[in-house]
């Protein structure tokens, strides 16, 4: 490594240049205005100081023509369009006059400074040191900026002072030597914290645009695949639906009880198989979209008429009550069919998961909105659990798989359709408390 490398550091691709300009352009104008108040307030302090007035006008009417010729290149710069294709020419607009700024600044280090001025003298230095310590945290993200500026800016006030004599002026001169190499140390460092950070952030872009490049390319897979299924649904479920008219004929003819138990175990796998690949098929038709909604007035009577005729059994049979409350005319706009589905399922998982008490479906109108409500007095869903119930294959209590607390898919497909019907699904539960 050369000493330039070392001092200047790894010449950065273009997109990290684009960013340094941006990032100095974009606080340029606040620096400028704090130039304009700061420079007539110089010129009125070391007005009394014995400098020549026509010097410090001379000094004050330069900075003032600079600082105006540096906003208009600002306001310029900030009207270009693509500014990142003109790279080279907009760095050399800004850092020639701030080279030019760095002269005057050490120009007046050299005009306005009085050996045994006193309080003058301590003004000066104090201020030129400020804004050189102020030129870091502006500049240092372009080295050779920062570098010139802090330069021509510290350098004549340097030598100024040293060329003075004495033992102070010497010593003041030591300390600004000091100064001025822990400030060029340390807007390097300034410079490389800057510069990996700009390629971090590329380096994050980058890998966003994979993921979300990947990701979608997932997606397009998923959807294709789920039109695939959902398309050839039909011509799936025709080898299916004959094996199990099948089996059943054949238990029907067979005599011997040993063959009898061993085709009664077959038509449950294929039943089993057969409910397994439907709840696939209809996931598949609401991922790929081919499912289109119906939307219609629904009377909810109507609809809990027909869950109770066919549940009230099932329900019975456990020994539960099923309760279900008269909604009267209440009509709800949805489609009749998914909005059944989606209660048979809600009505079914209470059943089966309630061993004693009841299983309640009814029905609310709070504040223009139709509310539909199925509570149990089952075993409950664990509050940290809940959020996962509408995930495929979770189940809260069937940790060995039994098919016939069902296959985890029933609120997976009660999700979907509730998205596709803009349905809101809301649940209250806590474990051996019931659920709603």
């Amino acid at each position: 490594m050369t000493f330039l490398d070392f001092l200047f550091g790894p010449n950065p691709d273009d997109r990290i240049r684009a960013v340094q300009l941006r990032t100095l352009y974009k606080n340029a104008l606040a620096i400028y205005l704090v130039g304009y108040v700061n420079t007539p307030l110089i010129v009125l302090v070391m007005w009394q100081s014995g400098v020549s007035h026509a010097a410090l006008l001379a000094w004050w009417a330069a900075m003032y023509a600079l600082l105006t010729v540096r906003v208009i290149i600002c306001r310029h710069y900030w009207k270009d369009p693509e500014p990142e294709k003109r790279i080279d020419v907009w760095q050399r607009r800004f850092t020639i006059p701030s080279l030019i700024s760095g002269i005057l600044w050490g120009t007046a280090g050299v005009l306005f400074y009085i050996p045994d001025g006193g309080i003058y003298q301590a003004f000066l230095v104090i201020v030129l040191v400020s804004i050189g310590s102020g030129s870091m945290t502006f500049l240092a993200m372009h080295l050779p900026t920062y570098y010139g500026f802090f330069t021509l800016l510290m350098l004549p006030l340097l030598v100024r002072i040293a060329m003075v004599g004495g033992l102070v002026h010497l010593i003041m001169a030591g300390m600004l030597v000091l100064y001025y190499v822990v400030f060029v140390y340390l807007g390097r460092t300034v410079n490389q914290v800057f510069l990996e950070s700009a390629v971090l952030r590329f380096d994050n872009l980058e890998a966003i645009a994979r993921l979300t490049a990947e990701k979608e390319a997932a997606e397009k897979a998923n959807i294709s695949k789920s039109k695939f299924l959902a398309a050839a649904s039909h011509d799936l479920r025709q080898p299916l639906h004959a094996l199990s008219l099948l089996s059943g004929a054949l238990a029907e003819r067979i005599q011997y009880k040993e063959v009898k138990d061993i085709v009664s175990k077959m038509r449950l796998a294929v039943s089993a198989l057969e409910n397994l690949f439907n709840s696939l098929l209809d996931i598949s038709k609401l991922d790929s979209g081919v499912l289109q909604p119906q939307v219609e007035e629904v009377p909810l009577a109507v609809l809990f008429q027909r869950i109770e005729n066919d549940h009230r059994p099932e329900a019975e049979d456990k020994g539960l009550a099923f309760v279900v409350e008269d909604c009267g005319g209440v009509m709800v706009r949805s489609d009749s069919i998914l909005l059944e589905r989606v209660l048979r399922n809600f009505v079914t998982n209470a059943i089966r998961y309630t061993e004693q008490g009841r299983v309640t479906l009814s029905c609310q109108v709070q504040d223009g909105e139709v509310i539909v409500r199925v509570a149990d007095t089952g075993i409950g869903i664990p509050p940290e659990v809940q959020e996962n119930i509408f995930d495929e294959y979770f189940q809260v209590d069937n940790p060995g798989r039994q098919q016939s607390k069902g296959l985890g898919l029933g609120l997976a497909i009660v999700a979907r359709i509730s998205r596709l019907l803009g349905h809101q699904i809301e649940v209250e539960s806590n474990t051996n408390e019931g659920s709603v």
